[in-house]
């Protein structure tokens, strides 16, 4: 997979969603996806748009629809926001991306529409909406307030899952070494120095136990910061459902 590639004359860095996460920068972005052919492969632009912070693309709102669509990879350019405005207009009119065709729908024929209506008002009766969809309505606002919740949720407590995770990885790094280097430099060591080998086994078999319940232990207490993290997610997502069923009844 190629790093850089060509929109038009701009020149964009190609990463998957979790690099682009990496950097700070602001710029324009493209979520974009390649598409292979007998005679060539190509990138096909889903959406084009900019942020002050490509960390922030992960949670776009956008980003699930371009994935749905074909969108494998996010292509980013730091650039200032005057010429981001005018780089999008040409790229958008250039590449025509799905979404931001749909966002952008001719207003004359909404406007066209809200004409006819408004016209019509006065002969027409109000339809009420079935109490069926009003309930799906009511679910799906739900729903949606959960999830955001707990995207921003995820957002806050970013450092304390990024640490469960290192110190996991850790423990599981320092583990394979002792395993696999360590304890063989160690009866290397006791067969150079000519240690008696009932010794070495009694002393071997000593060390190994009392590793392996240090180690444990720092696993237990990993996993427990890892639970008291989850746990505050599991009742913080709570208490939003439960206001947001509160707010739907007022």
């Amino acid at each position: 997979m190629e790093k850089t590639t060509k929109w038009g004359y701009l020149s964009f860095e190609v990463r998957t969603i979790n690099e682009a996460q990496k950097s700070t920068n602001g710029g324009i972005f493209i979520f974009a996806g390649k598409n292979d052919s007998f005679w060539d492969s190509y990138w096909t632009a889903y959406f084009i748009g900019e942020t002050e912070n490509f960390q922030t693309l992960f949670y776009h709102n956008q980003w699930t629809t371009a994935q749905k669509l074909g969108a494998t990879h996010v292509h980013v350019r730091v650039e200032g926001q005057y010429d981001r405005k005018i780089n999008i207009k040409k790229l958008v009119e250039l590449y025509k991306p799905a979404i931001n065709i749909i966002q952008t729908e001719p207003m004359e024929a909404t406007m066209s529409e809200k004409s006819k209506v408004e016209e019509n008002t006065n002969e027409e009766h109000e339809v009420e909406m079935p109490d069926e969809l009003a309930e799906t309505e009511a679910k799906l606002e739900l729903l949606y307030q959960y999830e955001r919740h707990y995207l921003e949720l995820i957002k806050e407590y970013k450092e304390e899952i990024k640490f469960a995770n290192t110190l996991q990885e850790d423990l599981r790094r320092e583990r394979s070494q002792f395993f696999t280097q360590t304890l063989k430099e160690i009866v290397q060591t006791m067969k150079g120095a000519e240690v008696d080998k009932n010794v070495a086994a009694q002393w071997l078999e000593d060390l190994v136990s009392s590793y392996s319940k240090s180690i444990d232990l720092s696993s237990d207490l990993a996993k427990t910061h890892v639970i008291q993290v989850l746990s505050i997610f599991k009742e913080e997502a709570k208490q939003e459902v439960a206001k947001a069923k509160l707010d739907s009844l007022k």
